[in-house]
């Protein structure tokens, strides 16, 4: 499995035309020329992270069912990837070392604590962040489960599924204007203080 392998999906609202040309200057910085993906419309909701879930969990049945494939990379569209043109590499090298069993592979989350797997992934509990991840048919088949209680990535956390995350992260969110809050974030501080980060 590598980089090329995965079928990719990318969450983007549709009025957010800024944000799907972010993205697409995003993945031409790591890759020189067009990479296959999927768009998948965001959906706006009275709560915002039900909408968020729900465009996750479509965009996820979409690659997994409706495409047939067993994994589907998920990234939003304000994903970036600080490493450039070194990140599929990057990318490559961490998914020749995954673990046994897994449910969930992220790129880069906001975390409390991490537990060594080997040297290219963490073992994790909880976390909050799916603006880059991997997903398979047994992650997917729990993650139907979800109840709409909260926000996916805290329900997620609660659920014992098997998640890892990069020991050195390959993406993080770009600062900016965030529909699901209201207001520009800035996250990335934070980030760089406290993790590894593929520069």
């Amino acid at each position: 499995m590598n980089f090329d392998q995965i079928t990719k999906v990318v969450i983007n609202l549709p009025h957010r035309t800024d944000r799907r040309e972010q993205f697409i200057s995003e993945m031409l910085s790591i890759k020189p020329g067009k990479t296959a993906v999927v768009f998948q419309d965001g959906i706006i909701d009275d709560k915002p992270y039900v909408g968020i879930a729900k465009a996750h969990i479509q965009a996820i049945d979409f690659v997994l069912n409706k495409m047939g494939k067993y994994c589907a990379m998920v990234m939003e569209d304000d994903v970036h990837f600080p490493g450039r043109e070194r990140t599929i590499q990057h990318i490559n090298e961490c998914l020749k070392h995954i673990p046994g069993t897994w449910d969930i592979l992220l790129g880069g989350v906001y975390t409390g604590d991490l537990f060594k797997y080997n040297d290219y992934w963490n073992h994790i509990e909880k976390f909050s962040g799916l603006h880059f991840y991997i997903v398979n048919r047994a992650g997917f088949a729990k993650l139907k489960k979800y109840d709409f209680s909260t926000h996916l990535d805290r329900w997620i956390s609660g659920q014992n599924l098997n998640l890892f995350v990069m020991d050195t992260f390959c993406a993080i969110q770009q600062d900016g204007f965030s529909d699901n809050v209201g207001h520009q974030t800035a996250y990335n501080a934070h980030l760089e203080a406290k993790y590894k980060i593929l520069k």
